[in-house]
């Protein structure tokens, strides 16, 4: 078999993998983690039992590549090469998160817990350290880049902690109280109080 037809046989599970994946995402966003069945998701795909099975074992596996591709959909980093300020930046990152706890047809935050909790209590290693890291990492090189440029003057670790922790909670707040833009625009002015740009 030629490396080049091996190539397109891979591009092409890939390619497959990700068609289930992107219409997994819809499903989860309408009925959450817990009440999703393979059936549901094998229904939005039209696509046989078999065909979902070669690539996934169950609901699980699926929301975990669910959870990892709206990990690699952020896009803050790639304007640091764009000659924005590092602050428009730190602000383009909360408007994202802004606008997922207004999207109230967004229902991957509930997924995302209910996924948390089935884990939790299937006594299942439950690894959320990578969602973290992945979240301290963007803020730690948007952050360290302003210092850098002389845009900021804060304590990077202490201010990426109350970031991400301001930001989690408001997360959690949204499943039981409604949200609307002024309280989210007041804590993202917290926020950004943390900021002091250098004159």
């Amino acid at each position: 078999m030629s490396f080049y037809y091996r190539r397109n046989i891979m591009s092409k599970s890939e390619d497959k993998k990700q068609f289930i994946v992107d219409n997994a995402i819809e499903v989860f966003k309408e009925k959450g983690f817990k009440d999703v069945t393979m059936k549901d998701i094998i229904d939005r795909c039209n696509i046989s039992r078999g065909g979902i099975y070669l690539y996934f074992k169950n609901t699980q596996e699926i929301f975990e590549e669910v959870i990892k591709k709206e990990e690699n959909n952020d896009k803050s980093l790639l304007l640091i090469s764009q000659n924005l300020s590092n602050l428009d930046i730190i602000k383009y990152f909360l408007e994202e998160v802004k606008k997922e706890l207004l999207n109230k047809n967004n229902n991957l935050i509930v997924a995302t817990y209910e996924y948390i909790f089935y884990k939790f209590n299937n006594k299942e290693n439950l690894n959320l350290s990578k969602k973290y890291s992945i979240a301290y990492e963007t803020l730690y090189k948007i952050i360290q880049n302003g210092i850098k440029n002389k845009e900021f003057k804060v304590e990077i670790n202490k201010t990426i902690n109350h970031i991400i922790f301001l930001l989690e909670g408001l997360r959690i707040s949204s499943l039981v109280i409604p949200l609307n833009e002024k309280i989210i625009d007041e804590q993202i002015e917290n926020i950004l109080r943390d900021f002091k740009i250098e004159k």
